[in-house]
């Protein structure tokens, strides 16, 4: 569509201003309308506006508003919640936020999914398996969205003992813990985050995204 503006200086009294301002306000909005995508009536050069057609096309464009509005992402503010942390099996109860923090994990919801940072400082890090850490109580991945073993974030993690701080990717975990994330250490050749990792007092701080079972974009 091409729009051409003319400029046209008529001798008009105010009451004829005032209606042909009227008249260009709603010729401008139907433009708009035409513009913004089809609408149920359009209209030709010379023809009489009826009001029942400009009723129908205002009805179409209130809908498509309301289905926008409808369709908006829905985001949370941050809210804290305490990690669970276990490792071979087996919860460990020696957890403190890392570096003063006043909680061990913070998560909001964007859509149909989950941001999650995590800061956690391990005094006794008992068991030889994997370290897992926990989403929220009662959340769980989504394994139709996502495949298990898949990245899902990055942080690092430092050993106290050896000084060692290394770069980690957070993995989403098998169907059986879907409740929980691991760290893959880009130091130790790709291998999952074990205690040996953290050592004494050792800490993890990540972050990670991933979509929730039962959540949708759109409520």
């Amino acid at each position: 569509m091409k729009l051409k503006l003319v400029v046209v200086d008529l001798e008009l009294t105010r009451r004829q201003r005032g209606a042909m301002g009227a008249g260009l306000s709603l010729a401008l909005l139907l433009v708009g309308a035409v513009a913004l995508g089809d609408v149920p009536v359009t209209f030709v050069a010379g023809e009489t506006l009826k009001a029942a057609d400009l009723n129908e096309n205002f009805g179409s464009l209130d809908g498509r508003s309301t289905a926008l509005e409808q369709s908006r992402v829905v985001a949370t503010p941050w809210v804290g919640y305490d990690v669970t942390v276990e490792s071979a099996g087996g919860p460990i109860v020696d957890v403190v936020a890392a570096n003063g923090d006043t909680q061990t994990g913070h998560w909001r919801r964007v859509g149909d999914s989950i941001e999650v940072n995590i800061s956690t400082q391990i005094t006794a890090c008992t068991g030889a398996g994997t370290v897992l850490w926990s989403l929220p109580m009662g959340l769980a991945v989504d394994p139709q969205k996502m495949g298990a073993y898949t990245v899902v974030g990055t942080g690092m993690v430092h050993n106290s003992g050896t000084e060692q701080l290394s770069r980690a990717a957070v993995l989403s975990r098998a169907s059986t813990q879907l409740g929980s994330v691991s760290l893959d250490n880009a130091a130790v050749n790709g291998v999952d985050v074990s205690c040996a990792d953290l050592g004494s007092s050792g800490f993890a701080r990540f972050q990670f995204t991933v979509p929730v079972e039962g959540w949708n974009v759109d409520d």
